[in-house]
């Protein structure tokens, strides 16, 4: 099976992440209202965990996915304009003069794309090889080459940067919930309904009685 091919695999995997998230956000809200205790900490621990490895799973199978999808089309940059959107962001428009198609396209052929991002070499006369969603035109990958076919720079659009760090993130956040857990076994740091939480909420200050 192909990159290609496997993508409903893919998107099942990502379905089933999602879900996951949403039985780590249920656990995590359904131990808020509860006394500090080790079944709350328990609780918090379990959600964290189960959404770390939905994080990384999810983008994991993305990012092994688009890793393995061949590059779809090779030639030269034709046009070249470059966006400032808001908060200081950048997108690249620009049009590629085929050479070499995986997708059957006919050499000659030039087909308008998009990047989130930009990069020194989108310029015109620039050989590229590239991976784009064939519905959108937005470009995941560009790998820019030498006149000898040779690569110079290996680009990813900001999305992609994303992905790829995504399943480092969701074992960070395993982690970060081992420690608190081992720091604090019975959830006393994270509120709930204790005694000793209502003390301190809700009585006032010896000054103010």
């Amino acid at each position: 099976m192909n990159a290609i091919d496997n993508s409903n695999v893919v998107w099942s995997i990502v379905w089933a992440a999602a879900g996951l998230l949403g039985v780590a956000l249920a656990l995590g809200l359904s131990s808020n209202s509860a006394p500090a205790s080790a079944l709350k900490a328990s609780k918090r621990l379990l959600a964290t965990v189960i959404a770390g490895l939905a994080i990384s799973t999810g983008a994991l199978a993305v990012a092994l996915h688009e890793w393995q999808r061949p590059y779809q089309i090779e030639g030269l940059i034709e046009r070249v304009s470059i966006r400032k959107g808001r908060r200081q962001s950048v997108s690249t428009e620009f049009g590629v003069r085929v050479r070499s198609s995986a997708r059957g396209m006919q050499p000659g052929g030039e087909v308008s794309l998009t990047v989130d991002g930009t990069s020194q070499y989108f310029q015109a006369g620039q050989l590229v090889k590239i991976k784009y969603e064939p519905h959108s035109h937005d470009v995941g990958e560009a790998q820019f080459l030498s006149d000898d076919g040779k690569e110079e720079e290996t680009f990813y659009s900001d999305m992609m940067g994303w992905i790829y760090c995504s399943p480092i993130a969701g074992i960070a956040i395993v982690v970060a919930g081992l420690i608190k857990f081992r720091r604090d076994p019975r959830g006393r740091e994270m509120g709930g309904n204790s005694p000793e939480t209502q003390l301190r909420i809700f009585d006032p200050p010896d000054s103010l009685s």
